[in-house]
């Protein structure tokens, strides 16, 4: 696998914010490859303001697909709700502590190789990631 599809969970401004995963107000899409980071399109979220009469679980259900449309593999957010054991059957993610797209870059191309094999030796659910002071470490699926 020379290519992986991040989904980053920003505000309108474009930054990380510290809300949940399905609450961002735009997905920004980067495909990343040994040449680094390009940006892809900035996708709004149409479940943000999901009615959750339903159940979180079906919004988690319907922003995982949403996703999987655009071929992501790896979901970037500050914080994520009890939906990351939904999610995390489809997608592998990371709870960076950064609020500059750029910073995270950096950090994440660090780790790339452990993105990879987390995506590969192992089969769903997929490990949760924290990206913190620099470093990654791979927690527990709670939600955080």
């Amino acid at each position: 696998m020379t290519n992986l599809i991040f989904a980053f969970a920003v505000s309108a401004a474009h930054v990380f914010e510290p809300k949940h995963f399905g609450d961002a107000d735009y997905y920004q899409l980067f495909k990343w490859n040994k040449e680094g980071f390009e940006f892809i399109e900035a996708l709004e979220n149409p479940f943000k303001n999901f009615d959750e009469t339903q159940g979180a679980r079906h919004k988690g259900e319907q922003i995982s697909e949403f996703l999987l449309t655009n071929k992501v593999q790896v979901i970037v957010s500050k914080r994520y709700g009890k939906n990351v054991q939904v999610v995390n059957q489809s997608f592998l993610p990371v709870i960076t502590d950064s609020t500059s797209r750029d910073e995270c870059f950096s950090v994440l191309e660090n780790y790339i190789d452990a993105l990879l094999e987390g995506l590969t030796a192992l089969t769903a659910p997929f490990p949760v990631f924290a990206l913190r002071d620099g470093a990654l470490k791979q927690i527990d699926v709670k939600a955080s």
